[in-house]
């Protein structure tokens, strides 16, 4: 069942969205059931753990990177430049203990970029384990920024993959293609770009924010309470819907922080289609669903229920040591 874009708080929107997320929550305990043997579904795979590749009901964890080595699932977007394997660019680097470093202390190129999955998932659970570094080269006066980028949308456009200047997702897209300008600055910029990043929902890592959303030239629902916080149905939330329109706030605040800046985080979205889950260090945070996507020539939204997922490098140091998808 679709929500209307006018029925923002109304009680039949309400039921409509608890009914969904009844679904959607049922569907991950019965999940949960399945991964018994690998601890319940807020407890996330970690490089530590032996047994969280092991199979389960619905597939096998694919490990995209774990313990200084990568597997064959990702490349690199780099604004301004490209597309690139993951062995053939300089934003993430490796580390001699192992990890993926996303800027050193001396950078040779600081621009924004995405660690992205070379296909697209619907439904899967995506994890990533993070520390922050000490370096920030640009946004000098926001937190320490990162995040996870999932459902990335953009039309096939049949073009050369294996050339990096020419855009692989539509002239519409900024990943894929150089996009004009310095980042999130004044200027000439590749039109319906959003800033440097494409249309996409965004798990935001940002320090201090380890889970809130941010939804860009896309669309979403979620129940938030008066204090403005993702706040269940079941504790008094009303349905609020962000996104691609104009005068829409641009993204959920989650019901809390639990990430940390001096010790290891793990960042998790559990996605079915067009609704997903947050989660920060095991903890729940953010519950949205009906993910649309702005239409450019109709100006319009329409279904978005799967795309590309990938780390954002964001002008910060950041470590990563392990990046694992299940598809479900």
């Amino acid at each position: 069942m679709m929500l209307s874009l006018t029925s923002r708080t109304s009680k039949t929107a309400s039921a409509a969205l608890g009914i969904r997320r009844f679904v959607f929550a049922a569907g991950a305990a019965l999940f949960a059931s399945a991964c018994a043997a690998s601890g319940p579904t807020s407890d996330a795979p970690t490089s530590d753990d032996p047994t969280s590749d092991a199979p389960t009901r619905d597939g096998e964890w694919i490990t995209l990177f774990d313990n200084g080595e990568w597997g064959d699932g990702l490349e690199v977007w780099i604004s301004r430049e490209g597309v690139f394997p993951v062995d053939e660019q300089n934003i993430f680097t490796l580390t001699d203990d192992g990890l993926i470093q996303i800027y050193g202390p001396e950078p040779e190129l600081v621009e924004d970029a995405l660690l992205m999955t070379k296909q697209d998932y619907e439904n899967y659970r995506f994890v990533v384990e993070y520390k922050w570094g000490s370096a920030q080269f640009n946004r000098l006066d926001a937190p320490l920024n990162s995040g996870i980028l999932y459902h990335v949308f953009a039309e096939p456009t049949g073009e050369d993959p294996a050339d990096p200047t020419i855009p692989r997702l539509g002239s519409t897209a900024s990943y894929f293609a150089p996009v004009e300008g310095p980042p999130f600055a004044d200027g000439p910029r590749k039109e319906n770009s959003f800033g440097g990043w494409t249309r996409s929902i965004e798990y935001q890592m940002r320090l201090g924010q380890g889970g809130f959303s941010r939804v860009i030239g896309t669309h979403a629902l979620a129940t938030v309470g008066e204090d403005g916080h993702y706040t269940p149905a079941i504790e008094g939330g009303e349905v609020e819907e962000r996104g691609a329109l104009k005068g829409q706030p641009f993204g959920f605040t989650a019901r809390e922080a639990y990430d940390s800046e001096t010790d290891w985080n793990v960042a998790e979205v559990i996605v079915n289609g067009d609704a997903a889950r947050h989660l920060i260090n095991g903890r729940e945070v953010l519950v949205m669903e009906d993910f649309r996507v702005l239409d450019f020539a109709t100006q319009k939204l329409m279904p978005l229920k799967s795309g590309r997922v990938g780390v954002q490098a964001e002008g910060a140091e950041l470590y990563v040591r392990s990046i694992k998808l299940l598809p479900l």
